[in-house]
């Protein structure tokens, strides 16, 4: 009996199986709506998770990115950088800080021109997210000048190259290392290809050491904190200096200190929370208009029921009957709403701000994975 049991039960699951298609078959539009109900219901759910996932759970590709700041309506002493970099070296908080100034230009190389979205930055900019190229090197000290604009000679006439731009422009072929580009009519010599998938901030195709002036004032900073330092502690440390070297301003024009994750947020993070509860609240309607459905297809089926179990059908047998045709009802609905939750993130990906370019949203993700396979069988449940 030990050894026939399963088999017997797996028989009678998938005689469980065809009869509720056939059930399905009699009554397609009571089927249809109980299943486009729930894959709307599902699929909401699964695409605004796997974007809450991309913006408030999932770490930022850098090292050790809950040490990461944005330093907001703040820029450090820059008139050169000497300055810029005395600043940073002695502070009591941050481990190290970086400048970034983001440019569209035209670009050129071999035979290509286009726009582009580049950044110059502080020769340290790399190694504070703690990311190295994969192809070459990366700035290195006094590789940032002093000066006006972007197409100054000298040391700071390099670039690291995107990866998706060396493949572009020079098929990824590692002799691309000394080959020369143009920006803006500008000559900079390529030193290093970044990792695949690096564009920070904002999709930049090229980084090239920063000019260094006293009228730039379109600055971005981003900080490490230091080991041993927490947030409160470093909020209260960089209000006092923020104070100190921009004294007054209004309150929406104070300096403020976030995670670089919640800085690349902003209102999106707010917006995607409270956009979370409403697809949960659609999913609960949902399930509650299936229910009453299925409540009263139960009804209808009564004397079936009664037959069935006159004839010898235990209890069990019938709730697993029911139990079953509200599974392959999930089942079915969450495959159609996870091709929905992809529409969703594919259309999320097209409309997202800049800032976030850095996030990818995916539902080939575990934890998106494990939320939609929560949500399929907490909708079984509720609907029988």
């Amino acid at each position: 009996m030990a050894i026939t049991s399963p088999v017997q039960v797996s028989r009678e699951v998938f005689q469980d199986f065809r009869y509720t298609l056939r059930l399905w078959a009699n009554r397609p539009w009571h089927a249809g709506f109980a299943i486009a109900a729930l894959a709307i219901g599902i699929g909401a759910n699964t695409g605004v998770f796997s974007i809450v996932n991309a913006l408030l759970l999932r770490s930022l590709p850098f090292h050790e990115p809950e040490r990461l700041a944005l330093l907001h309506q703040f820029i450090p002493p820059h008139d050169s950088a000497k300055e810029f970099h005395d600043w940073r070296q002695e502070s009591t908080y941050l481990a190290d800080s970086a400048l970034i100034e983001e440019n569209d230009v035209n670009l050129g190389g071999m035979l290509v021109v286009s726009r582009a979205h580049v950044a110059q930055t502080s020769w340290n900019f790399f190694s504070v997210l703690g990311t190295q190229p994969v192809v070459g090197r990366g700035f290195t000290p006094g590789d940032d000048v002093d000066g006006t604009g972007w197409g100054l000679p000298g040391r700071n006439a390099v670039a690291v190259i995107g990866y998706g731009l060396w493949q572009q422009l020079f098929g990824g072929d590692p002799k691309a290392l000394g080959a020369t580009i143009r920006i803006d009519g500008s000559t900079l010599t390529v030193i290093g290809v970044a990792p695949p998938g690096f564009d920070y901030p904002g999709k930049t195709v090229l980084w090239k050491p920063a000019a260094f002036n006293r009228g730039n004032n379109g600055w971005e900073t981003i900080a490490r904190l230091k080991p041993g330092i927490t947030w409160p502690q470093a909020r209260v440390a960089f209000a006092v200096e923020a104070e100190r070297l921009s004294p007054g301003g209004t309150d929406s024009l104070r300096p403020r200190m976030t995670s670089l994750q919640d800085g690349l947020a902003g209102p999106v993070k707010n917006a995607s929370l409270m956009f979370m509860c409403a697809v949960v609240l659609v999913l609960l309607i949902a399930c509650t208009n299936v229910a009453n459905l299925l409540i009263a297809r139960t009804a209808d089926r009564a004397a079936e029921l009664s037959i069935r179990s006159a004839l010898g059908a235990s209890r069990a047998r019938l709730a697993r009957q029911l139990l079953t045709e509200c599974l392959l009802l999930s089942f079915v609905a969450t495959v159609i709403g996870l091709l929905m939750a992809y529409w969703t993130t594919s259309l999320a990906a097209k409309v997202q701000p800049p800032r976030l370019d850095t996030q990818s949203y995916s539902i080939l993700d575990g934890r998106v994975l494990a939320f939609t396979l929560m949500v399929s069988l907490l909708t079984a449940l509720a609907g029988c």
